[in-house]
């Protein structure tokens, strides 16, 4: 028995797409938050049992410049230095030590010092870098001598103690240098050189731990005055780490005055060039100076600080100290008294009187901004490491006034409790709710496959082209763009002017072929030109990608919305999953095509939304944003730099064209648009205005990075310095700065892009299965029974997905962009070249064009392995390599004979 047709007339086409701005209108008038809290970052402090007594000690006095860190989860400090017997200025000598100590925190929560360990010998004033191996200590000095040693420090978990092990010592002595990790690289930056300042810059490469090469490289010198005791950081910038160096001090014997440090240096390992810092002038206040002061990466982009001493009074007692030694070389008895007695009234100060930095301070790589965070709880140090640890960082002893250590140790973390409200969350079920409804208001129609499929031909051009729009735009990119120009530039635009520069050859050249044999999918085309095993493989891996897309589309947004909302990451990917799935394999490709149409309204109208509450939260408001982009290159876009390993003009622009055409000529989930629109000249106009979208709305998803990066440039108090991903700044921006309700609607704009991308992956996985797959192994069986293979095969593909998500959970990924276009350009640029082959080169045979595609995987991998090629090219070359390969092999295989009559442009027409 046929079911009844049903139709959606234009009149409820327009009253369908009405709800969304009536939501939008509802919220607004209705919203009883108008406005948010001001977010604010706090961090919780407690104190930890202090370091206990060394061998042969009663009391702790506590250390400086201890050697710390962590390994096997436990907190170690070795070495540092004191006033053990009589006050500094009782003529008291500073002694040394080459105790170890180990604190463990136990299931229950308790925290355990583990004592009575040694190190190679008494030293301090080195550096410390914890790498998964342990913790390597470098350099340092004592009253006798300074190091070039170095040795690596772990806990033994079996044996419970501290073991020691030699590594390559440094080419001279050092001490009092600053050092860290960055990547797999240790740097040590300036200190005392056998004794002498200098500007001294070494690395270690870790890579080649283990081989004659792992030892340590001089690099060429730092610019700018020479540092002693400054701060040396390895924190996440733009696109890549770099090495950040804060503060420090030098008195050279030919200067005047000391140069008490307060701006820092910040080095690229990638160009070997250094930059200057801001100074550091918190909240635009009065300079400062971090001497003697520590800090720690925190969260993506931040990094935060405490301590330090006071920059005046320390360069009074700095100079007091040349004056003195000038006195006595001239004798002069009246001068050196008077100097003598005012440094025995500074030692005798009061620790407040010092003014050490009582302030937590932090700086953030992409605005390069200085924020006072909070007031430090505890009496501020110098001289005492800082170190991460468990999900936080400790302080560790130091010096409290001249002279005078203590043997505190301090835990703190940033606070940050998201709470999404029960507003947003109504928000969010409403449209889940409407998705659901959707699917069932198109299963009520189907006919059979080749509505589940091709919705009849019957889609209106400008839906299609729409749903080619929100398929492409998946959440990665709703966030990730913005991310990322908020981070650089405007230089990835370019990318969506290739999307409308490729419509033109996908019309001319693929749309024919697709079209005119009247096929579902787009590997039924390649049977055709080629054999069934081309068909076959070109699908399977099509469907594996899909899954793995489908995965990452999941996956990567959910990450980044539970930072800044609080919603449970699991609870995030089977939400947007288990609903898409069920509308989707309900609905079809109907419900697909028309769910994206309103979902590519939801995303337009929360960008713009975005775009509104930006400005207008942006003091000085549209001018003030001009202002700064212009001022800070932020909508630079051409870099016309020969430099393959980065995101430079000629890559961009060659790196979009390719990824483009294997997008819009070899991608199931775009290609089973143009199928069902009624002929091929309504899919061109559906291409047309997909590629006019994404130059027009593109625009907007840019600006809103750029738009962001004013915002937190002139206030950086209210970027949340532990957020863990680099992605969240939008997500963040929307539950910090967004009334509710409106915050509700722009995260569900979010699912909207996660869900519009989904429920085209797994229908194309669908229609690839069945089509490709199933009907070839069965192909008796009815169009009943295939519908209802689509439908489980969607079911379980969708399912294959949500499990890959939650399974990527443990996993750790820098920029959702770069990640999902490395894949892009992995798994699918060697299929570009097949279709390539098959369109343009009637010589390439099946054989030829297997064999390039295997080739190609081959050398992209090894591209990826072995050089440092942009992800961008990886396209370009995937096609380059297989059309290349399939040509030669082609040659040297026998002919296949087969007609190739209206299979290849030349014989399109014959």
């Amino acid at each position: 028995m046929m079911k009844s047709q049903i139709y959606i007339t234009p009149k409820k086409q327009i009253k369908l797409f009405r709800l969304i701005p009536a939501l939008i209108i509802c919220l607004l008038i209705f919203n009883p938050a108008a406005s948010k809290e001001t977010f604010k970052n706090h961090i919780n402090w407690k104190e930890l049992p202090s370091l206990p007594p060394g061998q042969g000690q009663d009391v702790q006095p506590g250390l400086a410049s201890p050697f710390s860190g962590v390994s096997e989860d436990m907190l170690l400090v070795s070495g540092g230095c004191n006033f053990p017997d009589d006050e500094v200025w009782k003529g008291g000598l500073k002694a040394y030590y080459d105790d170890a100590f180990a604190l463990e925190k136990t299931p229950d929560g308790d925290f355990i010092w583990h004592s009575g360990f040694k190190i190679p010998h008494m030293a301090a004033y080195g550096v410390s870098v914890t790498v998964p191996e342990g913790v390597i200590c470098i350099g340092g000095n004592n009253n006798s001598e300074s190091f070039s040693s170095v040795f690596l420090m772990k806990w033994n978990p079996d044996t419970k103690e501290i073991i020691t092990e030699n590594l390559p010592s440094l080419p001279y002595t050092m001490s009092r240098m600053a050092g860290a990790l960055v990547d797999e690289t240790i740097y040590l930056v300036g200190g005392l050189t056998n004794g002498e300042l200098a500007n001294s810059f070494l690395s270690l490469d870790l890579s080649k731990w283990g081989n004659s090469n792992f030892k340590w490289e001089i690099l060429d010198d730092f610019p700018g005055p020479a540092r002693l005791q400054a701060i040396a950081i390895g924190q996440n910038a733009a696109e890549e780490q770099h090495l950040y160096l804060f503060s420090g001090s030098s008195y050279p014997k030919d200067a005047e005055d000391p140069f008490v440090q307060s701006d820092g240096l910040e080095y690229n390992p990638k160009t070997e060039q250094w930059s200057p810092i801001p100074e550091i002038k918190p909240d635009g206040g009065k300079a400062l100076s971090l001497h003697g002061g520590s800090g720690v990466a925190i969260g993506k982009q931040h990094m935060i600080f405490t301590g330090g001493v006071n920059r005046e009074l320390f360069f009074d007692a700095w100079k007091r100290e040349r004056n003195i030694e000038l006195a006595r070389e001239s004798n002069n008895t009246e001068e050196l008294e008077r100097l003598l007695q005012e440094k025995h009234e500074y030692f005798l100060m009061e620790p407040d009187e010092y003014k050490f930095n009582h302030d937590v301070l932090a700086y953030h790589t992409i605005t390069q901004t200085w924020i006072s965070v909070e007031d430090y709880p505890f009496q501020p140090p110098a001289g005492a490491p800082m170190v991460n640890w468990d999900k936080g960082f400790v302080v560790v002893n130091g010096e409290i006034k001249a002279g005078v250590r203590s043997p505190a140790v301090y835990y703190g973390q940033s606070e940050y409790s998201p709470k999404f409200g029960f507003i947003n969350w109504a928000v969010i079920v409403v449209y889940l709710l409407f998705m659901v409804f959707l699917g069932f208001y198109f299963m009520r129609r189907e006919e059979g496959t080749d509505t589940f499929f091709k919705g009849g031909q019957k889609i209106p051009w400008w839906a299609a082209g729409m749903s080619i729009f929100a398929t492409m735009l998946s959440a990665i990119t709703y966030m990730s763009i913005p991310a990322k120009t908020y981070a650089t530039n405007w230089a990835y635009y370019i990318m969506a002017l290739t999307i409308f520069i490729m419509v033109l050859p996908v019309i001319r050249y693929y749309l024919p072929f697709f079209r005119r044999l009247n096929v579902t999918t787009a590997y039924e085309f390649l049977e055709k030109r080629f054999n069934y095993a081309t068909r076959l493989l070109s699908s399977s891996l099509f469907q594996v990608f899909m899954v793995a897309r489908m995965a990452l589309v999941l996956f990567l947004p959910s990450l980044a919305l539970t930072t800044v909302t609080g919603i449970d990451i699991y609870l995030c990917i089977i939400l947007m999953g288990v609903i898409t799935i069920a509308y989707c394999t309900m609905g079809g490709v109907e419900a697909v095509i028309w769910g994206d149409v309103i979902q590519g309204f939801v995303l337009l109208a929360g960008a713009i939304l975005a775009v509104i509450f930006m400005i207008s939260g942006t003091e000085g408001g549209l001018n003030r944003v001009i202002e700064i982009t212009i001022e800070h290159e932020k909508m630079k876009m051409f870099d016309f730099a020969f430099d393959l390993s980065r995101a430079t003009f000629w890559v961009v622009l060659i790196g979009g064209l390719a990824n483009n055409l294997i997008t819009y000529s070899s991608d199931q989930a775009v290609i089973q648009r143009y199928l069902t629109t009624k002929n091929e000249k309504e899919a061109a106009k559906g291409l047309w205005f997909n590629g006019g979208m994404s130059i027009i709305i593109s625009i907007i998803f840019y600006f809103i990075g750029t738009a962001l990066f004013v915002l937190y440039k002139t206030q950086p108090q209210e970027l949340n310095m532990a957020m863990g991903n680099a992605d969240s700044i939008f997500p963040h921006f929307i539950m910090t700065r967004m009334p509710m309700g409106i915050a509700g609607l722009m995260i569900a704009a979010i699912f909207a892009a996660t869900m519009s991308t989904v429920s085209s992956n797994v229908n194309s996985i669908s229609t690839a299965f069945t089509t490709d797959i199933y009907n070839h192994m069965w192909p008796a069986s009815n169009d009943s029974k295939r519908l209802r293979v689509a439908r489980i095969s969607g079911i379980l593909s969708g399912f294959l997905g949500i499990g890959l998500a939650i399974l990527m959970a443990t996993w750790n990924i820098f920029n959702l962009f770069d990640y999902f276009n490395v894949i892009l350009g992995l798994l699918v640029g060697s299929l570009g070249g097949i279709f390539v082959m098959a369109v343009f080169i009637q010589r390439i045979n099946s054989t030829g064009a297997i064999t390039g595609y295997i080739v190609s995987f081959i050398a992209l991998m090894l591209i990826r392995a072995y050089s440092d090629v942009s992800f961008l090219l990886y396209g370009f070359f995937g096609i380059t390599i297989s059309v290349i390969t399939g040509y030669l092999v082609s040659f040297i295989t026998p002919k296949e004979g087969k007609n190739l009559k209206g299979l290849t442009y030349r014989t399109l027409n014959d």
